[in-house]
């Protein structure tokens, strides 16, 4: 082989080696892109992620307050119906209580009532001029 063949063989592979890092400078700086891309769209998530974790932190302070007012108004609830079963029982008593009252006012109606009608038949001999209102 010539001097001037090898030389053009060299030229060859020179060329083809400079067309090859050519397609690696392309294919690096496209994935050097793709990497910006990535790296774009990380912090994006790491943004969302941040106020993702707020809006939880926001989430949690209300449902903690709804649970706090759940409980105390479990506690209103428990109370009032104790109270209103106290205040039911009390209502049954005082009802008995004036049922048994109105019961002793009819009985002494009727004893006051006989007492009048006993002085009526006395006093109509006209000893004594007394009138009672009747019942």
């Amino acid at each position: 082989m010539e001097m001037k063949e090898i030389l053009n063989l060299i030229l060859t592979k020179v060329e083809g080696l400079e067309e090859g890092q050519a397609r690696l400078e392309a294919s690096m700086a496209r994935l050097e892109e793709r990497q910006a891309m990535l790296e774009e769209g990380q912090a994006k998530l790491f943004v969302g992620f941040k106020d993702l974790g707020e809006h939880l932190d926001r989430v949690e302070k209300k449902l903690d307050a709804v649970v706090e007012q759940t409980a105390g108004l479990l506690e209103f609830r428990t109370e009032t119906e104790k109270k209103l079963g106290e205040i039911s029982g009390d209502i049954r008593i005082l009802a008995g209580e004036l049922g048994r009252q109105n019961l002793e006012i009819e009985r002494i109606k009727l004893k006051v009532g006989k007492k009048t009608s006993l002085l009526a038949d006395y006093t109509q001999g006209g000893i004594f001029n007394i009138s009672f209102p009747s019942p």
